[in-house]
């Protein structure tokens, strides 16, 4: 965040709201209402999508895309954020802070089931060999 001159802030005017990356006004906002567990979580994906914008999303968002693309555009964004929240998780679950991993369990338990099912932070099953004969006539 320093690298791109992002300012933090918590702010209890949010409620329960959450958090946010504000890209026009370059600010990561955070209620302070959170939990500390997640807040940290919470800041990796806030922290990916300044990275996002600083890497290409906000080009694209001066495009004039159709609803469409900025639809694809957005789920991507979102996966790939949440995806480097769950990554650190386990990260530091690996390092015996597990209390951040059991937050994001709680909250996201869809994401936490799929990784658990496949053992991947890709919800795609390992590609099933398939013999590279074809028969013909």
């Amino acid at each position: 965040m320093k690298k791109y001159k992002t300012e933090f802030l918590l702010e209890a005017s949010m409620g329960t709201a959450g958090d946010c990356f504000e890209p026009e006004n370059n600010k990561v906002v955070m209620a302070k209402s959170m939990g500390t567990d997640f807040m940290q979580f919470a800041l990796v994906h806030e922290a990916r999508h300044l990275l996002q914008n600083n890497q290409g999303r906000r080009e694209a968002e001066e495009q004039n895309l159709d609803y469409a693309s900025r639809l694809m555009i957005n789920r991507a964004t979102e996966a790939d954020a949440q995806t480097q929240a769950l990554q650190t998780c386990l990260e530091w679950q690996a390092q015996g802070h597990i209390g951040l991993m059991k937050c994001f369990e709680k909250c996201y338990k869809t994401i936490t089931d799929a990784y658990h099912e496949n053992n991947s932070l890709s919800d795609r099953s390992p590609p099933q060999r398939t013999s590279c004969f074809v028969k013909t006539g």
